[in-house]
């Protein structure tokens, strides 16, 4: 593709791998954090069940959006939109163990 060597490609390969772990990990430790106990079974499924479809969907958009504009517009626009998803992350979440700690 577009890597200068094999090894950069082992070398992306591997970090992506990583990514990939650490939003498993992540997401299953969000979803405990933020529901109440009572009824973590229904929000753990549901968390498992609602991210199949961006994570379905994700790919296929960055490929018709890689065969529209370019690899650079996809990874700027993907940029974008994590810029956006860290504002509203670290601005409109609040952390449930404060929360509950200041009832």
């Amino acid at each position: 593709l577009v890597a200068p060597s094999t090894f950069w490609l082992a070398i992306t390969f591997v970090l992506s791998n990583l990514s990939r772990i650490a939003m498993m990990i992540s997401r299953t430790s969000i979803t405990m954090e933020f529901s109440p106990l009572e009824k973590l079974p229904t929000y753990t499924a549901l968390s498992g069940t609602l991210l199949a479809i961006p994570t379905f969907l994700a790919p296929v958009i960055g490929g018709w959006l890689i065969d529209l504009l370019s690899y650079r517009a996809t990874f700027v626009i993907a940029i974008f939109f994590a810029l956006i998803g860290l504002v509203i992350s670290t601005r409109g979440v609040q952390d449930p163990r404060v929360t509950r700690n200041s009832r």
